[in-house]
């Protein structure tokens, strides 16, 4: 059997499934032209190209996708890579031309390359490639590295595997692959074309087979598809450096045909509005009164003559009616006023319901399918976890991943001759939460601390809440300190309302009250006081009246005054300024 003829049966299994998912999440026209239906067969070719030309794409499965996509993504800042050579280090914060030659950070070609193909197909692959070196010194090769790049679960064909002391290893690999083709004289890209790359681990090291279109220049009796075209040997190598992260699953599995029903439903429904909902004309009428043998001969032509001239196109020429704001009509005695009627709405209310459960049960589908996440090859720390909620299925992911970089990270060290692995570390909690969801989760807590008479568990619940407002938005360190700060506390509030309502019921006192606001009491209290009575004077002198001293509190000193709601008590029951309604203006 011809190598480019070989696929494995698991590719062979899932490709129809890999096609649906990838044209449901990029949606466009693609999706479109491949699963748009016709109603009947009594729809006609040009009506369905009309109806095609209008219909747009529901894209609600790649929000759902990008919604758990940006929940992994906005943690990857906490990532830990520490070790590895000094050009990983330099290569996964963007320097040098970054981890991909185009200056993308690992942060960035993780999240924005590698993480969506994993959960739109299930499956996706990273090849670390070594550039040729040209330069013979090291200041020659300065700033020349590894780099990686995506292969799509469709471009992995075929592959073996054995396991060899609890690790999988790929013994034979088969990869599709996409070369541009450009004009020997411009070098301007004109073109594209598939080649197949075969790597093989022998005990030398991987050897490496590119198999190109074969294009025979003679009529040949069955030319075969592609021809060898280079091989080469990575001496020393022992591991094919190629890496697959998978799930067991797509999170599509089940959302895809939902959208592709949604998109014939949505069509049907634009092509009736447009076509079919709208109002026409009826007018009621007697029978008697359009019969022909009593309808009147013109003036001064016979009867025959009349009907001689009277042919179809005349009759439906007397039958049109002119209607408008401008324009009336007359109608018989007892029988009904014309109008307009219209097609009922509720076929299209009841579609129009149905369409919005849908794009709802898509985003619920998406989580379901989360939840039943794992990954594929699970290693030791993956297969202890059992909370198989959401955020479980999102801390199974970041596994895979971090799974996926520690083995690039191992060929990386392999290039640059460097027997120091990286080490990375992944967070282990995620969230799907919104922020405006996790503040109404604290606050929930948060009145909840107040009803509760132990310390220790208040001191919990705070925690708790801190946890929900910062865990996806600060480190591990600031997190514990704290925690640390929430343990040394002596007090479990710092609520103004709550403070100002304990010192004015006499219940702490002024020191402990600053202190519980965040304050240095013992320091701040006694400056308080004496700014306090500073400003007393200044007011009572700015008050006063000239040539000697008045009552401070008559002149409106607030400060003095231990009640400061003491003068709306005093009007109350009092008349106030102005007419005396009851009195009689003569």
């Amino acid at each position: 059997m011809e190598i480019w003829n070989i696929q494995h049966p698991w590719y062979k299994k899932y490709l129809d499934d890999w096609l649906k998912y990838r044209l449901t999440y990029e949606g466009g026209q693609r999706f479109i032209q491949e699963y748009l239906k016709t109603f009947s067969k009594r729809e006609e070719e040009e009506e369905f190209k009309i109806r095609k030309s209008i219909t747009y794409c529901p894209a609600f499965a790649a929000s759902a996708i990008n919604d758990i996509k940006n929940s992994i993504y906005q943690r990857m800042s906490e990532i830990s890579r520490i070790d590895g050579s000094k050009d990983y280090q330099a290569a996964i914060v963007g320097l040098d031309g970054g981890v991909d030659l185009e200056g993308a950070t690992m942060n960035n070609f993780i999240g924005q390359t590698v993480l969506p193909e994993l959960l739109v197909m299930g499956k996706v692959g990273v090849f670390v490639d070594m550039p040729q070196l040209t330069g013979t010194t090291m200041a020659e090769t300065l700033g020349e590295h590894p780099y990686l790049y995506i292969y799509t679960a469709e471009q992995i064909p075929s592959w073996s595997c054995v396991t060899y002391q609890g690790e999988r290893i790929i013994t034979t690999l088969m990869l599709h692959e996409t070369v541009m083709l450009k004009d020997s004289v411009s070098n301007l890209t004109y073109g594209s074309e598939e080649q197949i790359r075969v790597l093989k681990l022998l005990d030398e090291g991987v050897q490496v087979t590119f198999y190109g279109r074969y294009h025979p220049e003679t009529a040949e009796i069955n030319p075969p598809k592609y021809k060898e075209i280079e091989t080469t040997l990575i001496r020393g190598m022992k591991r094919i450096p190629f890496h697959i992260a998978e799930l067991n699953h797509s999170l599509l599995k089940n959302v895809a045909d939902y959208q592709i029903a949604l998109l014939n439903m949505e069509s049907a429904d634009v092509s009736y509005i447009l076509r079919g909902n709208f109002p026409f004309y009826v007018e009621p009428y007697d029978p008697r009164s359009t019969s022909p043998f009593i309808t009147p001969a013109p003036s001064g032509e016979t009867i025959d003559a009349a009907e001689g001239v009277n042919s179809t196109s005349e009759v439906a020429r007397q039958n049109e009616v002119r209607v408008g704001a401008v324009s009336g009509r007359r109608y018989p005695f007892g029988v009904g006023a014309p109008s307009f009627i219209n097609p009922s709405s509720e076929p299209l209310k009841a579609s129009m319901d149905k369409e919005a459960q849908m794009k709802s049960d898509i985003r619920h589908l998406v989580n379901l399918a989360l939840t039943a996440v794992e990954p594929k090859f699970a290693s030791a720390e993956s297969k202890s976890m059992d909370d198989r909620s959401l955020e479980a299925g999102l801390s199974y992911i970041g596994l895979e991943l971090e799974r996926l970089e520690r083995d690039v990270g191992k060929s990386w060290s392999f290039y640059v001759r460097n027997e120091s692995y990286p080490t990375i570390k992944y967070p282990r909690k995620y969230s799907l939460k919104s922020d405006k969801e996790r503040r109404e989760e604290a606050k929930e807590f948060v009145d909840l601390t107040a009803k509760i008479p132990s310390r220790t568990c208040q001191k919990e619940v705070a925690k708790t809440v801190t946890s929900i407002l910062l865990e996806q938005k600060v480190n591990k360190e600031t997190l514990d300190k704290i925690y640390s700060e929430i343990d040394k506390a002596d007090y479990l509030t710092s609520d103004f309302q709550a403070v100002k309502s304990d010192v004015e019921l006499g219940l702490v006192s002024m020191v402990t009250a600053s202190t519980a606001r965040g304050y240095d009491g013992e320091k701040e209290i006694p400056i308080a006081k004496q700014e306090h009575t500073e400003r007393l004077a200044e007011i009572a002198a700015a008050q006063a009246p000239a040539g000697g001293s008045g009552d401070s509190s008559s002149n409106g000193v607030k400060d003095q005054q231990t009640n400061p709601d003491k003068s709306k008590q005093e009007k109350v029951g009092k008349p106030q300024r102005g007419p005396d309604v009851n009195k009689r203006v003569t």
